[in-house]
């Protein structure tokens, strides 16, 4: 690729740590002139389920990956009660399997969602318990439940995936890493997590799931997703530079293109 450093992030180089590659991502950054490269850290894989004998009141996905899980297993046909979802993208999942969001909250983040549904569901927990089914990854964020239960709303989790870390780097990660790193981009605390063992595993000269990372990625300026993956950044790395105030890829890209 022919870098023009004329352009805002000519010749600059983020490293994009996701599962999943994501154009929405990439293609405004790689205009002004950024290199965008994919190096996962986590990967996802399927977890086989039964659904419940009792049928929900209500059904919420808190991520795009548990709607894709979730309906590699059940047919969407079958879905009877109204859907609440965290976010725009989760959104945009849920329809690609036909089905329309009966809740979506103002802010993008599981805690707020949980908040707010509670709030526009009030006359109805006045009333009875409300039954809520969560498909959810083995590491979901345990605050969405919480702040359910806490409004006497019953929440069945059901792991339709889980995460795992990589078992190896792309060929060129390691000559990647010894250049000057622009933006490190994560989208999960998952990530960071893998990302800080395999830095302290290369301190002890010991690897950790076959790959270790060099220590000069904690002084690369970080850019999160989001709040709740930005917390997880601060506890290790020093230069958190970004978080967009609506957490999705695009707004993402579109506050790194700013900050440059």
């Amino acid at each position: 690729m022919l870098l023009e450093p004329s352009l805002p992030l000519g010749g600059k180089h983020i490293v994009w740590t996701g599962p999943v590659q994501t154009r929405s991502f990439d293609d405004p950054l790689q205009k002004a002139g950024a290199v965008v490269h994919h190096i996962p850290l986590i990967q996802f894989e399927a977890v086989a389920f039964s659904l419940p004998s009792r049928k929900p009141n209500w059904l919420f996905f808190t991520s795009q990956t548990a709607v894709h899980y979730f309906f590699s297993q059940v047919d969407p046909a079958s879905i009877t009660c109204p859907v609440g979802v965290v976010g725009r993208k989760t959104q945009e999942a849920l329809q690609t399997y036909h089905l329309e969001a009966a809740f979506v909250p103002d802010d993008f983040t599981a805690e707020n969602a949980a908040r707010q549904w509670c709030q526009s569901n009030s006359q109805a927990l006045a009333g009875s318990e409300l039954h809520v089914l969560w498909p959810c990854g083995n590491l979901a964020n345990p605050a969405f439940k919480k702040i359910l239960e806490q409004n006497q709303v019953a929440v069945r989790p059901l792991c339709v995936y889980k995460t795992l870390p990589v078992s190896k780097l792309p060929p060129n990660a390691i000559e990647l890493f010894q250049k000057e790193i622009h933006y490190l981009v994560f989208t999960s605390p998952s990530a960071i997590e893998v990302c800080k063992q395999a830095i302290e595993a290369g301190k002890k000269g010991s690897p950790q799931n076959s790959f270790t990372l060099p220590e000069s990625l904690q002084s690369f300026p970080v850019a999160c997703i989001g709040p709740t993956t930005a917390e997880a950044a601060r506890q290790y790395f020093t230069r958190v530079n970004i978080v967009p105030q609506v957490h999705t890829a695009e707004e993402l890209a579109t506050a790194i293109l700013k900050e440059s």
